[in-house]
């Protein structure tokens, strides 16, 4: 398990972006370590192989982090993904990860992660992109949801930034595993 001596963010909020990770992509030769890229309109959010990320504008949590080192991806997802189900549990949302790189809620996806690499002659980057269904309440595909449609509550975007980035971090400093096994859905 790697181990972030320091996580102390740059945030950086727009109101539209393509997406996130590209952001990131382009400009993360001119940003800090642990930048985190947040958006709250995306018009080319993505999954992993290219599959689009439906988002109503300012209801929802769509940001990256951008890691200026190598970081193995598969940690990095597990890390990631154990943080969302803590959080959401907080809300009395019982939530699991299904395989590679979603969380579901009573058979619907609330939210999505992408790891991405950026290599030169060696990993020079890694990025890690999260989208949180919050406040949407209808979406076009009938198996998403969102914390607003399992909880019938409104929340602020900002708060449950806040909550992963402090979880994360918390996640961070247990050296050696952490929570996610327990929680990995059978799909």
């Amino acid at each position: 398990m790697f181990l972030m001596q320091s996580f102390n963010p740059e945030i950086k909020t727009f109101s539209t972006l393509d997406s996130t990770n590209d952001y990131l992509k382009q400009n993360y030769l001119f940003l800090p370590d642990h930048t985190i890229c947040q958006a709250l309109a995306q018009t080319k959010g993505r999954g992993r192989r290219g599959t689009s990320w439906e988002s109503e504008a300012g209801k929802n949590l769509l940001f990256s982090v951008l890691f200026k080192e190598y970081l193995d991806p598969i940690q990095l997802m597990r890390l990631a993904g154990s943080t969302l189900l803590e959080i959401l549990a907080e809300k009395e949302i019982q939530a699991i990860f299904k395989m590679p790189n979603d969380i579901w809620v009573n058979g619907k996806k609330i939210a999505g992660l992408l790891i991405e690499s950026i290599y030169g002659e060696t990993c020079e980057a890694t990025i890690l992109g999260i989208g949180l269904n919050v406040n949407q309440r209808s979406f076009v595909t009938q198996n998403a949801t969102s914390v607003w449609l399992e909880t019938n509550t409104e929340t602020k975007i900002e708060d449950w930034l806040a909550r992963f980035l402090k979880e994360f971090i918390n996640e961070k400093r247990i050296t050696g595993h952490n929570r996610f096994d327990q929680k990995i859905g059978n799909f």
